[in-house]
């Protein structure tokens, strides 16, 4: 499978519904991180209180898409031990979604930097609900794009207040 981001598209060729699920999972466990350690530089309680609610949003997507993985796996009638899914392998993928480490370096910056892994997770997950064939997965990633799309909106409006 090959996943190309362009400015304002994703392309993916050779579908895997398993291997997109990985970079889905990675995509989210990259931004948990990204918001937490936002939420370490945040001094605001109302800006704390945001990015905790991302990083915990985002591991709700995590959960998600780990559920989602797990029915493919049993309808292909695969193992866990069949296909490679250790957690380790997560730190060699870059997801392409959550830049420089998944680490913010100040508020302001993890504000921007939200906003642009925000906007390239929905132009992959609007990809990914495309080429989807199986329902409940199409489900979550309506559910998911409209988190997404909030996460968006909420820093947006933070952009506004820290300039």
């Amino acid at each position: 499978m090959k996943v190309e981001m362009m400015k304002n598209e994703v392309v993916i060729s050779d579908f895997d519904e398993l291997e997109v699920l990985k970079i889905s999972m990675k995509i989210e466990m990259d931004g948990e991180k990204f918001y937490k350690s936002a939420l370490e530089k945040a001094t605001d309680e109302r800006m704390k209180r945001t990015f905790r609610r991302l990083a915990e949003d985002e591991l709700s997507h995590l959960n998600t898409f780990k559920g989602i993985y797990e029915a493919e796996l049993r309808e292909r009638k695969l193992q866990p031990d069949d296909v490679d899914f250790e957690e380790d392998v997560f730190t060699y993928i870059d997801s392409g979604i959550f830049m420089k480490e998944s680490i913010a370096h100040s508020v302001k910056e993890a504000v921007l930097d939200g906003e642009i892994a925000e906007l390239r997770s929905i132009l992959f997950y609007k990809e990914m609900e495309k080429l989807t064939q199986r329902e409940s997965a199409k489900k979550a990633l309506a559910e998911i794009l409209e988190q997404e799309n909030m996460h968006l909106n909420i820093l947006k409006s933070w952009e506004a207040a820290i300039k």
